[in-house]
């Protein structure tokens, strides 16, 4: 039932998560995806006849291939539903570098990655892709028609041999003993070369960074169609630190770490892991007795694991501290404290009326007593408490 109007447009969209339009009313969807390395479109009319196809290989994100002029072109901007763009900008070959390989993969094919320098995308069809440098060999491997790559952007091709597996698969699989891959164009001349060496397995090697003269292995970090990042494992910058603290008081441990991300965190209290804490802060709150302890944080990420310093967390109740009259008008205050801390004593004259005043100015306290005295004449009672300031 579904009618296409002369000069019109039907806009089919390719989503393998959604089932496929089975009636009239839109949106209409295929029910499968596009694969952006290789793939082929059919139309068939309603007796199952062939009416129109497109083939392409590696395409450019967010960018679409349309008919411009009659034939088939990358074009400046999407346009569904609605008259094709313009042909996109295309930059020349010669600012293609092959970018990252791996011939020894655990899994899968080996694979070989290019990079395009330019600042516009490049037409990779008639290009040449080998690792024979030979007269015969050179040509082995033409990119098929309609591929391209974006402007400072990758296009991944798989080393398998097998190109009739997809328009991104080459003629020739990669020697992890070493051997050499190149790029020629149209008239088979040279655009780049890479030759290798032995090579590890399951590490790929390439250009740090994308395009440079500057060639480095990727243990743990290959990123095939994406930005050659070397792989580090965790460090600490900043360790945690040991804490005294009070019972009821917020407790709160830091660390910061670099390293390839994701960075994964966990607290360890005296090496047992502590459930739920998993962030670069370890907050406590109320802190309680039962958690003095030492602590350390594990961060791990895909090349390896660390270990912090231990932070010791030493925990006591709050100080009870004592006055005595050194003089009618005199009183010597004596509280046992936590060394390293800056306390202020407060008093009023009555516990039922009246705000807390403050003694003096806040003191930080080195040793493990605060000695005060307070001079109080003409009074007939003070109260007196420690308030611990952060």
């Amino acid at each position: 039932g579904t009618t296409l109007a002369a000069g019109g447009y039907l806009v089919i969209w390719c989503d393998g998560a959604v089932a496929a339009t089975t009636n009239s009313p839109g949106p209409h969807n295929s029910g499968f995806a596009l694969n952006g390395g290789s793939g082929d479109v059919y139309l068939f009319n309603s007796l199952g006849q062939p009416v129109d196809s497109v083939g392409y290989g590696v395409q450019v994100k967010n960018l679409s291939i349309g008919r411009s002029n009659g034939a088939w072109q990358l074009l400046a901007s999407p346009t569904p539903g609605a008259t094709n763009a313009a042909p996109a900008a295309l930059a020349l070959p010669p600012g293609l570098r092959v970018n990252e390989w791996m011939p020894a993969p655990l899994t899968g094919d080996d694979w070989f990655e290019l990079y395009n320098t330019n600042t516009q995308p490049v037409d990779l069809s008639g290009l040449f892709l080998t690792d024979d440098p030979s007269v015969t060999g050179l040509a082995i491997s033409p990119v098929p028609p309609l591929s391209f790559i974006g402007a400072r952007s990758w296009a991944e091709f798989l080393a398998d041999g097998h190109p009739s597996h997809g328009r991104d698969h080459v003629h020739f699989s990669l020697d992890a003993s070493g051997e050499t891959l190149r790029i020629y164009d149209t008239n088979r001349v040279l655009l780049d070369v890479v030759d290798f060496g032995i090579q590890s397995t399951d590490v790929s090697s390439g250009r740090l960074p994308d395009g440079a003269d500057n060639f480095v292995e990727f243990p743990g970090s290959a990123t095939p169609d994406s930005t050659n990042t070397l792989s580090a494992p965790p460090t600490f910058t900043l360790q945690p630190q040991s804490r005294n603290a009070y019972t009821g008081e917020a407790v709160s441990l830091t660390v910061k770490a670099t390293g390839t991300p994701p960075l994964s965190y966990q607290w360890l209290s005296n090496n047992v892991a502590v459930a739920g804490q998993i962030f670069t802060n370890l907050t406590l709150s109320p802190v309680l007795l039962a958690h003095a302890a030492n602590y350390r944080v594990l961060v791990t990420n895909s090349v390896g694991s660390t270990i912090s310093d231990i932070a010791a967390l030493t925990v006591t109740v709050p100080p009870t501290g004592s006055a005595a009259l050194l003089n009618p008008a005199t009183v010597k205050l004596s509280f046992p404290v936590q060394a390293n801390r800056t306390y202020q004593v407060q008093y009023k004259t009555s516990l039922t009326t009246g705000s807390w005043l403050s003694l003096g100015s806040p003191t930080f306290v080195s040793s493990n007593l605060f000695l005060v005295n307070d001079v109080i004449t003409g009074q007939s009672q003070r109260f007196y408490r420690l308030a611990i300031l952060p």
